[in-house]
């Protein structure tokens, strides 16, 4: 059975049965007194009760569980304007089937808020509203305002996180400021900036220090390597850099807004095909660099798969949750026909030759690591074990990203070794 968060005990809910019923706001602070729920609920059902529309902004969130039977859910529109002062209007009713439109014409997206399904996500232009959370506007206060998925719409929702995530803020430099506090998002912020920082490291020591020595490691090799070897070591430097880079901006950016977020998944998944594809070319440029032909063909495949893969994510809307069982079947494709180089290597030159030829160890345990990582997170290993107590730190998506970093170190060092070698048997 799904286990999902307790309601808050201050979410009070008006009679139902009536088209005037009114939900008061959620409140986040847990010395908010029974009371002001209650008074705050009278003074909602005021303007109802005397017949004039009501203008005062519910600013909440709806989740919906996957019981038995279908339930009512409720959203909100929240507006917020670059202005000197910030004012909100809101509405709310029953859930519908399909997306409405709102009488300022802002474009209201619905679904399924558990799942984390919202209709045609894509769609979302809109920088000034959106299916939001509770904007809390006491400047009073200090500090960061966390939210509960109570609180936020449903595409930020992840399985088994309840708490701790950023409100909607649809700005850069809120999001950016958002890297001094701590969040649910920081962890996965944090872990490939690491990465980052490493990478960029390795690219300035790479050229005038590691490949020279790799290079004439050994007595009778060659003591400088080609142009070649440079751009095979730069290539697969830059996919690491660009794809930890589109990580870093998403989760950055993923309380922007419904446009953003989903944008900025798209240039994460973008990044990781680019870092399959650049993770196997140096294998087939050091497993077959006395075989030109079949090296360009193999070239040609990893470049034509990519570009695929790539057309896929930016035309199939492979971020819609409705399509997220093709991510990994895309991932894992391009990942398995980079096998195809390693046994064809391995048959031609002999396994002995293959595994120094290609530091075929190195990729096998690159490999591993990307499996135990992806097993981690899809499995949510643990917080689907301990829902609620991870919510910050050690989820699944903090370690599956330790396990990226570490398996892209690991095959940096395979290259490297690689690299020693050819020129080695060369001389």
């Amino acid at each position: 059975m799904l286990l999902t968060p307790p309601l808050p005990s201050d979410n009070v809910l008006s009679k139902s049965g009536t088209e005037e019923s009114k939900v008061m706001p959620i409140h986040t602070s847990r010395r908010v007194r029974s009371w002001v729920s209650s008074a705050s609920y009278k003074i909602s059902i005021l303007p109802s009760r005397l017949g004039i529309a009501s203008s005062m902004a519910s600013r909440r969130c709806s989740w919906s569980t996957t019981a038995a039977g279908a339930q009512n859910n409720i959203i909100d529109q929240c507006h917020c304007h670059h202005s000197d002062e910030l004012s909100e209007t809101a509405t709310s009713e029953q859930q519908q089937q399909q997306p409405r439109i709102s009488s300022n014409n802002d474009r209201i997206t619905i679904g399924d808020t558990h799942s984390g399904y919202s209709a045609a996500p894509w769609e979302s232009d809109c920088k000034t509203s959106a299916v939001v959370c509770e904007l809390e506007e006491n400047e009073g206060r200090r500090g960061p305002q966390l939210m509960s998925v109570f609180q936020i719409p449903a595409y930020m929702v992840e399985d088994h996180i309840w708490d701790s995530y950023r409100p909607l803020c649809f700005s850069v430099g809120e999001c950016l400021r958002s890297w001094l506090y701590v969040h649910s998002e920081l962890g996965n912020i944090v872990t490939h900036l690491c990465g980052l920082f490493i990478f960029v490291c390795l690219a300035l020591l790479t050229g005038p220090v590691v490949v020279p020595l790799a290079a004439g490691k050994r007595g009778e090799g060659s003591t400088q390597a080609s142009a070649a070897d440079y751009a095979v070591i730069y290539a697969y430097i830059a996919t690491v850099l660009f794809c930890l880079a589109a990580s870093v901006a998403f989760h950055t950016l993923a309380c922007h807004s419904q446009h953003k977020h989903f944008r900025s998944l798209r240039c994460d998944f973008i990044g990781i095909l680019t870092l399959i594809v650049g993770s196997f070319v140096p294998i087939g440029y050091y497993g077959f660099l006395h075989s030109r032909r079949i090296l360009i063909g193999y070239m040609t495949m990893f470049v034509v798969l990519g570009i695929l893969g790539i057309l896929v994510s930016v035309f199939g809307h492979v971020e819609d949750p409705r399509h997220a069982a093709w991510r990994p079947v895309i991932f894992m494709g391009i990942s398995g026909a980079g096998l195809v180089p390693i046994v064809h290597a391995a048959v031609l030159n002999g396994y002995a030759d293959a595994v120094d030829r290609m530091s075929l160890w190195y990729v096998v345990g690159m490999c591993a690591l990307y499996i135990v990582g992806t097993v981690i997170y899809a499995f949510k290993i643990p917080e689907r074990y301990r829902p609620g107590k991870h919510n910050v730190f050690l989820h699944s998506h903090q370690i599956f990203h330790v396990f990226v970093v570490l398996a892209a170190i690991l095959h940096y060092v395979g290259i490297i070794r690689a690299l020693t070698w050819a020129h080695a048997s060369a001389g």
